[in-house]
């Protein structure tokens, strides 16, 4: 645009001659300098009566002259627009108006308007901004010839605004807009576009770290972790059921189980999320992004599906029946020793290990084995002599995971040369077939036997460490000079093996040192009572016997029936018992067995005020005849 300036001088006549002209083009400039030189006071130039005003009463300059601008604009265009000035002489101005005056003549052409319609089709993109408002930009529209573009957006249910000459608008996500362009001066032009401004889309392309999620038995707990997310932190997701109705999962004290947003980790704490035992349930897993980083915060499935599986743990009840005991090395095909633990109850399809390291089960003494073997023998390469050691049981499942101890049990190395015996040589003098053998250092649980040969001549089970003694029968001495060499065996519930006594390597000789036969000529004044079994071979009774009192006898169980393995036979009422050593429970096995094999002893008594329980440890279930004898006291 252009700007002119046209010098005017006002003339004596009151009638507003035209001293001046300018041809002007819609926006150019026209400076009007009007001079007035009255030679008298104060010279004040003023404009009046015209259209459009230019301002105030100005005084002239030392030039003689004052200064009146005006722009044109597109209104005036094709048009003739009159500036009227007048002169005068001193303040006030209006009580000193003179008749110097004059008028401007400007002519304003058509120029260039806008007179042509926009052109193209209204488009719309927007800025993935990550906000819940981004930036709408407007293109595909052209302003028409000596036009001026102006668009607005007006958003869904609200009064629109006014036209600015720019073509980008702030939006906020998810709401509906109404966007309009239009020429500045030619606005029946206007073109108008609606849209609704997207969120930014979710990443729903995870997945999960662990397909079939085992849930604890007893609380139902769980963790899933969810992989492959893309980075920003902006994600949420979210467990659904796989199957109608279609619905969220909620944790325990939160309405629904989430990860978190940021989080990759879904922590289930609530029961009955997880089904019941041999259950199955499939999840799906849902996903979200967050309003303020653009998304809609709408939870959506994710794609392709990441599924998963929850099933309950199978409850776990092992017991360790023998958590403590002392065994010894008759394992000769491994190199250290090997012992045996009982472990009853073990979980269906789950695998046991056992070793020495409370950490882990990395380098097992003994390797996983099916639920099926109760008894584990457990070798073992360095195991101290005479001093308890600790071992770990270890369960797994089928496809060996969910790795858990189950729990720990000591034992204790021993040797066979503990045992000492009272005497290096019994006698049995006369008749005489039984005696007392006292052992030293015998261990409570264990069991001890006392053979001539393959013949069995008396055991026992010690009820505490220390020394114990073996009633002994001898009956193969008839005559005097016979000798017999006895020896000691011992049985360990957890020895490698359970049912097997082995030698110790102990013995000691009896001799018969007088006649098996009545003697010609007894002392006459002898008496007293002598008792010998059918054939005469042996004495039972006679006065040097030492008789216990039996207090009570009988069946267990009463009737009929047995007791089973690992069983007890609750407690037996035997008024007057007391659990010292002089009084004596003995028992003997319906069903027992071989005495090779010792397995038909296997078996301990607990004695307490007037009554008994006696527990089976053997491998079948058993029934006893039982008597109590009060032998002391």
């Amino acid at each position: 645009m252009a700007t002119y300036t046209l010098s005017s001088t006002l003339v004596n006549n009151p009638s507003y001659a035209q001293i001046g002209s300018q041809n002007l083009a819609p926006g150019d400039t026209i400076v009007n300098r009007i001079y007035y030189t009255s030679g008298t006071g104060v010279s004040i130039v003023s404009e009046t009566g015209g259209s459009p005003a230019l301002g105030v009463n100005q005084a002239t300059n030392s030039s003689g002259y004052a200064t009146f601008s005006y722009t044109t604009t597109t209104a005036d265009a094709n048009s003739s627009l009159y500036f009227y000035f007048w002169g005068a002489n001193g303040n006030p101005y209006w009580n000193n108006i003179t008749n110097f005056r004059g008028k401007v003549l400007v002519n304003v052409s058509a120029g260039n308007v806008c007179s042509v319609a926009s052109s193209g089709n209204l488009a719309v993109a927007y800025a993935t901004t990550t906000a819940a408002t981004t930036t709408a930009t407007l293109s595909g529209i052209t302003a028409g010839t000596n036009c001026t573009l102006q668009t607005r957006a007006t958003a869904a249910g609200t009064t629109a605004g006014s036209f600015s000459n720019t073509t980008t608008h702030t939006v906020t996500r998810g709401v509906t807009y109404y966007f309009e362009a239009s020429n500045t001066t030619f606005p029946v032009t206007k073109q108008a576009l609606t849209s609704t401004v997207p969120y930014l889309a979710t990443d729903l392309a995870v997945g999960v770290g662990t397909a079939n999620v085992v849930g604890a038995n007893d609380t139902g707990a769980w963790t899933q972790t969810v992989t492959g997310i893309a980075a920003g932190g902006w994600y949420n997701y979210r467990v659904y059921t796989s199957v109608s109705p279609i619905r969220a999962l909620s944790e325990e004290n939160f309405p629904f189980l989430n990860t978190r947003v940021g989080d990759v980790t879904i922590v289930n704490d609530k029961d009955s999320n997880t089904p019941g035992v041999g259950e199955t349930v499939t999840y799906n897993l849902w996903g979200a992004r967050t309003r303020t980083s653009g998304g809609s915060g709408i939870f959506d499935i994710t794609n392709p599906v990441a599924s998963f599986t929850v099933t309950r743990a199978v409850g776990h009840s092992e017991v360790i029946n023998d958590a403590s005991g002392s065994y010894y090395d008759n394992d000769t095909g491994t190199s250290g020793a090997s012992h045996s633990v009982y472990i009853s109850q073990l979980t269906n399809s789950w695998e046991y290990a056992i070793g020495d390291v409370s950490a882990n089960i990395n380098s097992p003494l003994l390797d996983w084995q099916a639920h099926t073997v109760e008894v584990k023998v457990v070798p073992d390469s360095s195991p101290p002599a005479d001093t308890a050691k600790t071992y770990y049981i270890w369960r797994r499942d089928s496809s060996g995971n969910n790795v858990a101890q189950v729990g720990t049990y000591t034992r204790i190395l021993r040797n066979y040369n503990r045992f000492s015996f009272q005497l290096d040589e019994v006698p049995l003098s006369g008749t005489d077939t039984e005696f007392t053998q006292t052992i030293a250092n015998g261990i409570a649980g264990h069991f001890y036997y006392i053979y001539n040969g393959n013949n069995l001549r008396g055991w026992a089970s010690p009820q505490s460490d220390g020394t114990f003694t073996i009633n002994v029968t001898e009956s193969a001495l008839p005559n005097t000079g016979n000798t017999a060499t006895h020896t000691l065996y011992s049985l360990s519930a957890q020895n490698s093996s359970r049912t097997q006594h082995y030698n110790t390597a102990k013995t000691y000789t009896v001799i018969r040192t007088g006649s098996g036969e009545t003697e010609e000529g007894a002392d006459s004044s002898a008496y007293g009572l002598e008792v010998f079994n059918s054939d005469e071979s042996a004495k039972l009774y006679d006065t040097t016997s030492r008789v216990g009192r039996i207090m009570k006898s009988g069946r267990i169980p009463s009737g009929s029936g047995t007791v089973a393995v690992g069983g007890n036979s609750g407690p037996i009422s035997v008024p007057g018992l007391e659990n010292t050593t002089d009084y004596q429970v003995i028992y003997l096995p319906e069903d027992g067995g071989v005495a090779a094999t010792g397995s038909g002893y296997r078996a301990t008594v607990a004695k307490s005020t007037n009554s008994f329980t006696i527990t089976n440890f053997g491998t079948v279930a058993t029934a006893w005849k039982y008597y109590v004898i009060k032998s002391g006291g």
